[in-house]
């Protein structure tokens, strides 16, 4: 049963892969940048049911979207990797005239407690309160002004698939469900409404992520959801996985307390299991790691990927025993020019 997952995992990428180095959308990725500059990163939880491409209808490409996701969306800019990394992000965009934009999420479900945010214990306002800290640190690092980086309470209800759009405070708020067959200029209206403060090419650049929701869920509405709870048998922990992974778990390695995600993650789809949501035969966990130039870099997160694939395991024996050899380990890196994953270890 798991090299049924590691060859689904394999074709998923290639498939992936292939669309996203195929000439047309290649173009019509470089085209999007050029018509919305700003550079966007979401933080968001591992939760595979939390795919922001898809949520945004297909109308904000693959590969626009710097992806930070970790257990419950719980981040510290005080973790030293994640401090780097976003000083790196608007270092990019000052270098290139460009501002960010920084999608803080939370999400939850509105149909059964249970199915919302394991990380927070399902309670729907711990999860806002995280949010709205990562929003002060996020200002306080990086300027209360807005003048570079623009962070955004964001959330998203799992049932529906919907966005929700909150003004800085947290209080008053926009669901996009609520807003379906809205035009351009509503939209930009709802953005003004709650950031009155943000700027134009800012708030331009938003509205693809908004129009891209209302017509994803537009399209949804009547249809029964067949993913409404957690199915996920593939926990991946490392980054790489976010715009490709189905049914997984992605655990970034940002965090230093890294066995605690991965315990907890662990224990997921250990319920999944126990519920009979997915096979109780075996899952896998992939220890992954990107790289952009051959060379060194490559030969780099070889070495992460493999640390990953051993920390995670020994966290999983320590902190879940039940589950130590329910998952087959695999250890992979992926280039980010291509998406292309190769498996070093399985």
């Amino acid at each position: 049963m798991t090299d049924q997952l590691i060859e689904r995992l394999i074709e998923r990428n290639a498939e992936q892969s292939g669309l996203y180095t195929d000439p047309g959308i290649t173009a019509k990725r470089r085209r999007y940048r050029t018509d919305h500059p700003t550079e966007v990163a979401a933080f968001y939880c591992m939760d595979g049911r939390l795919k922001m491409n898809e949520l945004t209808g297909g109308e904000v490409p693959t590969g626009i979207i710097l992806p930070v996701r970790n257990i419950g969306a719980i981040f510290d800019l005080g973790w030293s990797a994640l401090k780097e990394r976003m000083e790196r992000a608007v270092e990019y965009a000052i270098s290139r005239g460009k501002q960010n934009l920084f999608l803080v999420t939370y999400h939850f479900s509105i149909g059964e407690k249970h199915r919302g945010c394991r990380g927070h214990n399902y309670e729907v306002s711990a999860a806002q309160e995280s949010a709205l800290r990562l929003i002060a640190q996020i200002e306080r690092v990086f300027g209360k002004g807005h003048e570079q980086v623009h962070p955004v309470l964001f959330g998203i209800e799992t049932d529906r698939k919907t966005f929700i759009l909150h003004d800085r405070s947290g209080g008053r708020r926009a669901v996009m469900l609520e807003h379906v067959g809205a035009d351009d200029q509503r939209l930009l209206e709802i953005i003004r409404e709650l950031h009155p403060t943000m700027p134009k090419v800012v708030a331009n650049d938003f509205l693809p992520f908004l129009r891209g929701n209302v017509a994803h869920v537009a399209a949804a509405t009547g249809k029964t959801p067949v993913d409404l709870d957690h199915v996920e048998d593939v926990l991946c922990v490392g980054r790489g996985g976010s715009d490709w992974l189905d049914q997984a778990l992605v655990v970034d390695d940002d965090d230093p307390e890294l066995d605690d995600a991965v315990a907890k993650a662990a224990g997921i789809i250990r319920e999944n299991r126990d519920a009979d949501r997915i096979s109780r035969q075996g899952g896998v966990l992939i220890g992954l790691s990107s790289y952009a130039k051959l060379g060194y870099q490559r030969a780099g997160a070889i070495e992460v990927a493999q640390r990953l694939t051993r920390l995670s395991m020994d966290a999983i024996k320590r902190h879940q025993p039940d589950m130590d050899g329910f998952f087959t380990p695999v250890t992979g890196i992926v280039y980010l020019k291509s998406r292309k994953l190769e498996i070093i270890e399985s």
